[in-house]
């Protein structure tokens, strides 16, 4: 683990993106849970310390992973746990100074929404594959369950 992450030079996808995926989202677990937590990481945007630099992946990876799971209906899954936390970190990173060329206005949600729900919201994505002034209380189509 590093305090300043550099992109890596060479591909990840290879010829399976489910296999990528998860290889990627386990080697960042395990990074995490050695990290000293109170350290200072430097990345392109800013300096956080290691605890949410650990939720700006989160939320990165929950976000995205939702998206491969949107477009190719491949199965994801992530506990209620997981969103909230992301969820937290997001609106910790994000807030009203939200930059339109990374994230999208934010879609409100219900009250009462899921975790899953709330943070997709937050990110400006539409659960149930709505766009534009369309509400994101529905439910998403695809379920939330494995990663294969």
């Amino acid at each position: 683990m590093t305090d300043r992450p550099r992109t890596p030079g060479h591909d990840f996808m290879g010829d399976d993106h489910r296999v990528a995926f998860g290889q990627v989202a386990d080697r960042a677990m395990a990074a995490w849970r050695c990290a000293d937590l109170h350290r200072r990481c430097y990345l392109p945007f800013g300096t956080f310390t290691a605890d949410l630099a650990a939720g700006i992946n989160l939320f990165d990876l929950l976000g995205h992973g939702w998206d491969i799971h949107h477009a190719t209906g491949a199965a994801f899954s992530c506990p209620p746990a997981a969103w909230e936390a992301g969820l937290d970190a997001a609106r910790r990173v994000i807030d009203e100074h939200r930059d339109p060329r990374h994230y999208a206005p934010e879609i409100l949600t219900p009250p009462g929404a899921s975790p899953q729900v709330r943070l997709l919201g937050y990110l400006g994505r539409a659960p149930g594959g709505r766009t534009g002034d369309e509400r994101a209380g529905a439910r998403s189509r695809g379920r939330c369950a494995g990663t294969g």
